[in-house]
This record gives structure tokens, sequence and C-alpha cells, in this order.
């Protein structure tokens, strides 16, 4: 069954905390970004998952699901991921080893399958402290995989985490 994805468009103080530490990386990154909000997930892991269920209006899927959802994806389109990221992250197989683990940190291979989930486009940011040129990748808009068509645009940590931080 498809996902219904339709993200919370607005900071509501209610739901949201603002993640001090990440702020200040935050101000880091490139400019196209600064007037974003940090917002505070358990860092467990399961961020990026963790990160989608908080955006949801009334959240129908766990974070579990999430991720398993996004394994799918990955195994399914496997030859389309491991031409478009591999030189970026290496062999997809070993990835999908380690992505079926629960509470592993996400990166583009679970990034990239997940806005085809999603059906949205995720601006991962990447903030400017030893950034080296192959770091472009992770700050940058991820898209859906042909030929899904992005619905909503959403802005995402994806390549660090507060607990990496500290």
């Amino acid at each position: 069954m498809p996902l219904q994805f339709h993200p919370t468009q607005v900071f509501d103080e209610t739901k949201h905390i603002v993640d001090v530490v990440a702020k200040k990386y935050f101000e880091k990154t490139t400019g196209d970004v600064h007037h974003r909000v940090s917002v505070e997930v358990i860092a467990d892991g399961n961020c990026l998952y963790h990160s989608i269920v908080l955006l949801m209006n009334g959240p129908t899927v766990a974070a579990s699901e999430l991720r398993v959802r996004t394994i799918i994806e990955l195994v399914t389109n496997e030859t389309y991921y491991e031409t478009m990221y591999s030189q970026f992250v290496g062999p997809i197989d070993i990835a999908i080893e380690a992505i079926c683990k629960n509470y592993t940190f996400s990166e583009l291979y679970e990034t990239a399958p997940l806005c085809s989930v999603l059906r949205c486009n995720i601006r991962s940011i990447y903030p400017q402290i030893d950034f080296q040129q192959y770091m472009t990748i992770w700050d940058n808009v991820i898209t859906p995989a042909p030929p899904i068509i992005a619905s909503y645009d959403i802005c995402g940590h994806t390549s660090w985490t507060k607990k990496m931080l500290e």
C-alpha cells in the first residue's frame, strides 16, 4: 500500500523542540537554508526516520516501518541506486546489510530510496566543516527514482546528527 505523506509546513512549538546544538552547525551550511529550523529528534540511528515521522500530520507509520519500506525500495531498484551512488558511498550489498539493522545511522543509500517511498525531494544539509569536494553530494537535493515525481520538498540534516556532533 502506498504511503500517504503530507509534511507539516509550519514549526509547531507544541510538537517541535529546537535542537540548539545542531542549530550551531546549521549556521555553517550553505546560504540557502538559514531560514530553516533545526528540530530535535531521538539520536538512536533512526534519526532520518524519526524526522519524517515528526513531519507527518497525524503519523500513521512508525520509524521502523519507514526503514522497512526504504529497504524494500532499495532492493527493488538496486541497479538504479547503485549506479547513482556507489561512487560516493561504496558497494550497495554492504549498505543493504547495514541498513537492515535497526538503529543504523542513515546515508545516501537510505535517503535516496526514502525520497521514492515518500514521493518527495529531500534537501540534505551538510555543514561546511572540514568540507571536501566529494561531500557535495551530501549537501544537495536528493530526488525520487524515475519515474516518480516529487509532490513535496522537505529539508533534513541527513548526513549528520546531534549525537555525531557532540
